[in-house]
């Protein structure tokens, strides 16, 4: 379940914010680690996966850091709660895009 917290930001309920930080960048974050990926924002959101980087807070304690598709997860979720149709794009082999996963609609 997700909350809004400002206009381009929504938390969940176990403590993640996934927000908008500029038109072609979006943030994740909780206690062990802030990840940032490159999005294009149109009428379907490009989220490409290629492009995740996940650094540590150093808060670890008892909390388990999320594995790069749990965080790939967390953000398509975390879009798709500010109603934003979303398609995760990942580039095959020879460089080229393909579709990942298409949001959940």
């Amino acid at each position: 379940m997700f909350t809004r917290t400002r206009a381009q930001e929504v938390r969940h309920s176990t403590g993640y914010v996934v927000g908008v930080l500029d038109r072609t960048t979006v943030q994740y974050s909780d206690p062990t680690c802030i990840a940032t990926i490159s999005v294009d924002f149109g009428p379907r959101t490009a989220i490409y996966a290629g492009t995740l980087s996940v650094e540590s807070t150093g808060l670890s304690g008892t909390v388990s850091r999320p594995n790069e598709a749990d965080i790939m997860s967390r953000i398509l979720g975390g879009l798709e709660a500010m109603s934003l149709a979303c398609d995760v794009i990942n580039p095959d082999a020879s460089g080229k895009e393909r579709h990942c996963r298409e949001s959940r609609e």
